[in-house]
């Protein structure tokens, strides 16, 4: 992603951000996961193409119900854009958070299996 920012012709005029994890299941559940480490803040501008990202899609289901993608019918169920912070790297070297949360490792394992 740093050689895609750096090159982009005119650079000043797009926003680079990257979406760390998109989490979809057999059953069309679909959470899209915004991952911190060391406690970093999300940047505006990252934070700006998030939640238009999750306003899309939540208008594209409101807008239709069931999408044909590669001849597989998919009735997605969108739980959302959702923030993991980790203090530091890991469950064993800090505490966790999801939405600004206290979360255990166990919580969020359930939360990610849509349970």
């Amino acid at each position: 992603m740093d050689w895609i920012g750096r090159n982009l012709p005119a650079k000043q005029s797009f926003f680079v951000t990257d979406v760390d994890l998109v989490l979809r299941d057999r059953r069309g559940r679909l959470m899209l996961l915004e991952v911190k480490r060391k406690g970093a803040p999300v940047k505006r501008h990252q934070r700006t193409t998030l939640h238009l990202l999750d306003k899309l899609i939540r208008a594209g289901i409101e807008a239709r119900e069931v999408f044909d993608v590669g001849g597989i019918e998919i009735r997605p169920q969108y739980y959302g854009l959702h923030l993991v912070t980790f203090q530091n790297t890991t469950f064993e070297d800090g505490k966790v958070y999801f939405d600004r949360q206290p979360v255990t490792e166990e919580e969020l394992a359930r939360i990610l299996s849509f349970k």
